[in-house]
């Protein structure tokens, strides 16, 4: 089964949502202002067992960013983008 990410976005803005693994940013979605989604973060990524750090761009804003987490198939979890 996917792995998933619930965002709960408070920001009057969109947010974007990267996955860092090592040299590089995978975009996986974005969230619009004042909303929540349910997004799949690439199976290829969970699959290399590798710890991650998720985050999310604002628009015109400051990148925030999460611990480094591992991954597992078929995890659900749940991240809030809080309003300034």
């Amino acid at each position: 089964s996917a792995t998933t990410l619930t965002v709960e976005n408070e920001r009057p803005v969109s947010v974007v949502m990267y996955v860092d693994q090592g040299d590089f940013d995978v975009r996986f979605g974005t969230v619009a202002a004042n909303s929540t989604a349910t997004l799949t973060l690439p199976q290829w990524i969970v699959s290399r067992r590798e710890s991650v750090e998720i985050f999310a761009h604002p628009v015109n804003g400051q990148d925030l960013e999460s611990t480094r987490l591992d991954l597992r198939k078929g995890e659900h979890l749940g991240l809030r983008v809080a309003s300034k």
